[in-house]
């Protein structure tokens, strides 16, 4: 079985044995699979899930205002940074890129 086909197949396991409700031992037993390539799946997916679910961008869209506000307040997951006019554009990118890896 290819690699593509033996992921698909595991995702579909691991969606089942977390929809069923039942325990890992119990659901292994009802499907031919045994609990130590059950646990080495569904942490392989979850490692999986956790590099790609790392830093998301989103467009923003800029509208023109009539005055600059004197501060602005930049929220990124728990983190709340407040930046005031003058600001140093190089220091706030490097401290975005630690926010966003950290959180």
């Amino acid at each position: 079985m290819e690699n593509v086909e033996l992921r698909k197949q595991w995702d579909v396991r691991i969606a089942d044995y977390r929809s069923s409700g039942l325990t890992a031992t119990v659901w292994c037993e009802r499907n031919g699979v045994t609990l130590p390539q059950l646990k080495y799946w569904t942490q392989k997916k979850r490692k999986e899930a956790k590099d790609v679910g790392g830093v998301k961008w989103t467009r923003v869209d800029v509208k023109p205002v009539s005055a600059a506000p004197s501060k602005i307040m930049i929220s990124v997951g728990a983190a709340r940074i407040e930046v005031e006019s003058g600001f140093d554009a190089a220091m706030l990118a490097q401290v975005l890129c630690v926010v966003t890896t950290s959180c």
